[in-house]
């Protein structure tokens, strides 16, 4: 179970601020990319299954990079909360299994398909992780800034600024 870190003398909220935007900004970056891998494997292996069993190959060499992208998933994890997240152990071949067992003891593994699941959900809380970071820092950097753009915005007749209709007092120098 990870367990929220919570700042200490050495870690501000500014550095935990900093970090929390940094996994979310590079979560849709990550995202991105294994959802194509992923999406294009498993369609590939699907699609020629029947094909001398090529499609089985390919769904193993997709459920590998899923693992991949699982386990990058796992060390961003590691390193925003400072804590160890857990890796799990995956399914192995037994000593007395065939070949072909073996090679695809990899779609028998529960925590893998899992894996590839969490490929195919990572762009869709990627992509709001991401504009919900967008957003926040585009206000926060544009609500401290407004003293020096505010005055380039062209006025109307009636010369009223945002800070005067909610009570704020004129901004104009």
């Amino acid at each position: 179970m990870l367990v929220p870190v919570v700042p200490t003398s050495e870690q501000t909220i500014v550095r935990r601020v900093l970090l929390d935007s940094a996994y979310a900004l590079t979560a849709f970056v990550i995202a991105v990319p294994s959802f194509a891998l992923v999406v294009a494997g498993m369609a590939a292996g699907v699609g020629t299954i029947v094909v001398a069993g090529i499609g089985l190959g390919v769904l193993v060499g997709t459920s590998y990079v899923a693992r991949g992208f699982a386990h990058v998933e796992r060390l961003r994890l590691r390193s925003m909360l400072g804590v160890a997240a857990p890796f799990p152990s995956y399914l192995r071949a037994q000593p007395g299994d065939s070949r072909l067992r073996a090679f695809l003891t990899p779609l028998r593994d529960v925590q893998t398909w899992l894996d590839v699941l969490w490929c195919l959900l990572a762009l869709l809380t990627g992509a709001l992780a991401f504009a919900a970071s967008v957003a926040w820092w585009a206000t926060t950097l544009g609500g401290l800034t407004y003293w020096f753009w505010e005055q380039f915005i062209p006025r109307g007749p009636d010369n009223t600024s945002l800070a005067e209709l909610i009570g704020l007092g004129s901004t104009r120098m």
